[in-house]
């Protein structure tokens, strides 16, 4: 793990941040009461993996959907 970090592999792990289709892939939304969760990630399923600037798998993420 260390030797592929050093070439630049990095985990994506994005718990509590603004959902981005870019880096991440919503499997489910899930009804949250709280406004400060909407449209963010609030569970990770899988992580996802970055090498360099390309994604090689988007982290699969469960998103909040403010039910008003």
């Amino acid at each position: 793990v260390g030797i592929l970090r050093d070439h630049g592999l990095e985990a994506i792990n994005p718990l509590g941040e603004a959902f981005d289709p870019v880096n991440h892939e919503s499997i489910e939304s899930v009804a949250t009461d709280k406004k400060a969760d909407d449209e963010r990630v609030v569970e990770v399923m899988k992580k996802g993996y970055r090498l360099r600037n390309k994604i090689l798998r988007p982290a699969q993420v469960k998103v909040g959907a403010f039910n008003k």
